[in-house]
């Protein structure tokens, strides 16, 4: 079995002894330097972007720290060391990004907000990210791994776009250790915000985020919803998602009161804090 190189650990904010020699525990240890950052600059829903940006060394060094993990060292991880992996990779890297353009300078024919991660060009698809052993834009590390990989839907609600229609960034890295209940956090959060998850019981409508109407999909197989209403099967796996996450008299609700599903617009407004 081999050893992380101490070299690795040093960069990756390693600070002692690990339960083990494996290169797994080691990595999944060195998310500490992600969640103290996280620790810093994240405010409710909101980053701390432009005094992230004053100093992000530590950023820059644990965004390094994913590229010495080597492909070997990776599939010696267990399920969820890679799935936290690749959630804090993706939102590593999407800070970074931000930070590497900030503050965001509009295109002028462009149609999304000012301050928007759309503003920069190729975003999803043009910047890459070496990590694992391999190097990955945005847009594979979402599809072609995360959402491809693992069959876990609640990834849509952990991973951040840099825009207030995103989940919150959680104020804490991922750990293997802790993965599910963080996911179920998550979840429920997510739920529980107007922004997101707003219930008319007058008009008998549930309304959600556009996420579950691009990936809707995703859910079904891992939720089902019995109760009452006609909606297609995406919609129907999105409602028993939702209903687990929901306050007791919203979930009383839905169980007993057919509901339409429609989805609310998407914002893209840059998920900035003015405080410093």
């Amino acid at each position: 079995m081999k050893l992380v190189p101490m070299l690795f650990l040093l960069a990756a904010g390693w600070a002692g002894p690990l339960s083990g020699d494996a290169p797994a525990a080691g990595f999944d240890h060195s998310h500490q330097q992600w969640d103290a950052l996280l620790k810093r600059y994240v405010v409710g829903s909101t980053v701390r972007y432009r005094v992230w940006a004053r100093d992000r060394g530590g950023l820059d060094v644990y965004v390094r720290s994913l590229a010495r993990v080597t492909g070997e060292q990776f599939e010696q991880f267990t399920g969820p060391q890679k799935l936290a992996f690749w959630i804090n990779a993706y939102n590593a890297f999407t800070v970074q990004v931000v930070l590497d353009h900030y503050p965001i300078r509009p295109h002028l024919l462009s149609l999304s907000p000012a301050n928007s991660i759309r503003q920069i060009s190729g975003v999803w698809d043009d910047f890459y990210l070496e990590a694992g052993g391999g190097r990955y834009s945005l847009n594979q590390i979402e599809h072609e791994i995360l959402r491809a990989e693992f069959g876990e839907p609640r990834i849509h609600v952990a991973i951040n776009c840099a825009s207030v229609g995103c989940p919150p960034l959680r104020q804490e890295a991922f750990q293997a250790s802790r993965i599910e209940a963080q996911l179920a956090d998550q979840a429920e959060r997510f739920a529980r915000l107007p922004l997101h998850v707003r219930l008319d019981r007058g008009k008998k409508i549930l309304y959600v985020s556009k996420i579950f109407s691009w990936f809707g999909g995703d859910f079904i197989g891992n939720y089902s919803w019995e109760g009452p209403g006609r909606l297609d099967a995406g919609d129907r796996a999105v409602l028993a998602f939702l209903h687990r996450h929901l306050p007791p008299e919203e979930r009383s609700f839905l169980e007993s009161t057919p509901v339409k599903i429609r989805y609310l617009d998407y914002d893209w407004h840059l998920n900035e804090t003015e405080e410093e």
